[in-house]
């Protein structure tokens, strides 16, 4: 065990406006055959909010079918599993991307809930089983609010009577 993992990564580190949409993915790697994957990302409904989410290059090519759990505001409950009594698969590179969008400039946190995620191993019956000792990488992103650039103050014009005041 324990060349099997999995980690959150994102392609953005900072939230710069509202709007802004950035694509985290759970990553890993397996040695084990598995045929799906199922956790919990958490994450601020005050800050972003999930616009979208697919597959990644470990299922790529495969029959793959998306199960959402009892998701609300701050939880996206997923699973993706391969169809098939058979289908499984090995290797490194991503499990799924979920695609987020920025609802303030502000910290953004997303954590991959540890204690929900499990690789599925398919037995002989057909059924799945949990992989043991899966390591957990990374489990929380936070990506810092970048201000948006100060506004230029309005120029100061000096008053004969000594008073400053903002030019409008």
């Amino acid at each position: 065990q324990g060349a099997d993992w999995v980690a959150l990564q994102s392609d953005a580190t900072a939230i710069t406006t509202i709007g802004q949409t950035f694509i985290v993915t759970v990553s890993g790697a397996v040695q084990t055959p598995i045929n799906g994957i199922g956790v919990i990302l958490r994450y601020d409904p005050a800050c972003v909010k999930v616009n979208s989410r697919k597959t990644g290059t470990l299922f790529a090519n495969q029959p793959v079918r998306e199960f959402l759990g009892s998701n609300s505001a701050g939880k996206l409950d997923v699973t993706y599993y391969l169809e098939g009594q058979t289908a499984s698969v090995t290797g490194e590179g991503s499990f799924f991307q979920v695609t987020f969008e920025a609802l303030a400039v502000c910290n953004a946190k997303i954590t991959l809930d540890k204690d929900t995620l499990v690789l599925g191993v398919r037995q002989a019956n057909g059924l799945s089983q949990e992989l043991p000792g899966v390591e957990v990488r990374g489990d929380t992103l936070e990506l810092a609010s970048a201000s948006e650039p100060a506004k230029a103050s309005a120029p100061m014009v000096k008053i004969t009577d000594q008073r400053t005041i903002p030019v409008t």
